[in-house]
């Protein structure tokens, strides 16, 4: 494991400046409405305690009204696989509220492209699936049957206030955008209290990146490692590769450095050692080489034994 000895090696205490911080990144929020079409139905649920001696308090039936709507459903599916999906990829976490982190060059060049694209999707869909509501309501009896009630679907025009996108974002905080008008001592033990808990907020913001890359890594490595038997030839077995994690493993190298926000000299060194492993890497390549796959297993897991344990 000499490899993952020399990335520990160039690891030195990362450094934590708030103001460095706050001029290169922002707060950024993704917000996506929806109409939700999960009901409640108590008369069913009173149905079904009766029909077998139950109590209606222990039961909750409920129904979606909108079960056999191919619009809407690709509509939800999306929202949930790509926009939010990516946007979480692309930022770190901070604090609550749906906040998230991401670095002003990132934002610029990267993230607003990609969600400026998203968006006209969204509307798209939406769309689509607002010319089918009239139809797929009046369909719903026969899907739901004595379950339906038409009362549970608001018009076109109320679906549609249900939905928006909404992105928004906020300079980072530091101590001193706080004009206390308190006792000097009281002020500075606020202001020390504020930056215990702004290390604390960057600190995990880097640690998702690391957490990110040790599970990436993990996968990668087993998926490059040699099965416990072979084929009908003597030929040794692996696992099943597939492109997309080494397309995250190559996504997480510029993660770590538009990131790097402690300036951590480890995670200068891990990008480093995981873009060389990676360069010019694809599944094909790997495929059709065992010793290639060999020599990268050995170098990826050395690079994962190297990352910081984060006990913290």
């Amino acid at each position: 494991m000499e490899q993952a000895n020399n990335i520990q090696q160039l690891a030195v205490a990362p450094t934590i400046d708030p103001q460095s911080i706050a001029s290169s990144a922002v707060k950024i929020k993704l917000s996506i409405g929806e109409f939700r079409t999960n009901k409640k139905d108590k008369q069913v649920a009173a149905q079904a305690a009766r029909a077998n001696g139950a109590k209606v308090s222990a039961l909750t039936a409920k129904k979606d009204i909108l079960a056999d709507c191919i619009e809407y459903h690709n509509l939800k599916n999306w929202i949930a696989a790509v926009p939010r999906k990516d946007f979480a990829a692309a930022t770190m976490p901070w604090e609550d509220g749906g906040w998230r982190l991401v670095t002003t060059l990132r934002l610029l060049n990267n993230l607003l492209p990609m969600l400026g694209d998203y968006e006209n999707e969204y509307n798209n869909l939406l769309r689509i699936f607002l010319e089918s509501y009239d139809f797929a309501v009046s369909e719903h009896l026969s899907t739901l049957g004595g379950m339906y009630d038409r009362t549970l679907y608001p018009s076109k025009e109320v679906v549609r206030s249900k939905y928006r996108w909404e992105v928004t974002t906020a300079p980072i905080p530091q101590a001193s955008h706080y004009a206390l008008d308190l006792e000097s001592e009281a002020q500075d033990a606020l202001k020390q209290q504020f930056q215990q808990h702004f290390d604390h907020t960057i600190q995990a913001a880097v640690n998702d990146v690391w957490n990110r890359l040790r599970d990436n890594l993990t996968v990668l490595v087993r998926q490059l490692a040699p099965k416990d038997e072979v084929d009908a030839q003597g030929n040794q077995k692996y696992g099943r590769m597939h492109s997309s994690v080494f397309d995250t493993a190559k996504n997480l190298i510029g993660l770590m450095r538009d990131f790097n926000l402690t300036n951590d000299t480890q995670m200068v060194a891990v990008a480093d050692q995981l873009e060389s492993a990676l360069y010019g890497m694809n599944t094909e390549i790997i495929k059709n080489s065992e010793n290639l796959r060999v020599q990268k297993h050995t170098e990826l897991q050395g690079i994962l034994a190297g990352l910081p344990s984060l006990d913290v």
